[in-house]
């Protein structure tokens, strides 16, 4: 299935075909600034002074929704049955995607316009002051460190090869385990 998400629709097409398979017409308000997420057979759309939309990708559905600390900028994350959703004022909330029990909340100073990014059962949350705090992808928040690069970021990370690429305000940043 291809998706897209328009405000306020989200709609459901066949690749091949181009055929609206489903469409939401009232999922998410305002302007969209974050993409979808996608786990347990579960879409997740939002946007902020809207609504976060759990949408069943076989019928469309809304199963669940969620109306505060909603995405500006940042894209939400899933991977198993975990929902990460960020914003760009500091919280990044963790759902169980299946039901939007709420799991956990994390709060940082700083806000990020970078996605947050899972990778090797982590959560990498970039800040706009260039710090990037690690915590397991879990049900319960478990923060494993935090890093500073000492400049101002607004990109989402980028993960190839064994090593972390960051854009930061003035440099490119290459982070890698030795």
């Amino acid at each position: 299935k291809l998706v897209l998400t328009a405000a306020p629709l989200v709609a459901a097409y066949e690749p091949r075909t181009g055929a609206e398979l489903w469409r939401v017409d009232d999922a998410i308000g305002g302007e969209i600034g974050s993409s979808a997420a996608f786990t347990a057979n579960i879409l997740f759309c939002a946007n902020q002074y809207s609504r976060l939309a759990a949408i069943d990708i076989s019928s469309g559905r809304i199963v669940w929704q969620h109306e505060d600390d909603l995405p500006d900028a940042p894209s939400p994350v899933a991977e198993g049955n975990l929902l990460i959703l960020p914003t760009s004022f500091g919280r990044t909330t963790c759902f169980d995607a299946t039901n939007g029990k709420k799991l956990w909340q994390h709060k940082t100073r700083y806000g990020s316009y970078a996605s947050p990014i899972v990778a090797d059962g982590k959560i990498y949350l970039l800040d706009q002051k260039g710090a990037m705090t690690i915590l397991k992808m879990d049900a319960k928040l478990v923060v494993l460190g935090t890093a500073a690069l000492g400049e101002e970021c607004s990109a989402t990370p980028a993960f190839a090869g064994g090593r972390i690429y960051i854009r930061g305000k003035q440099s490119l940043f290459c982070v890698e385990e030795r």
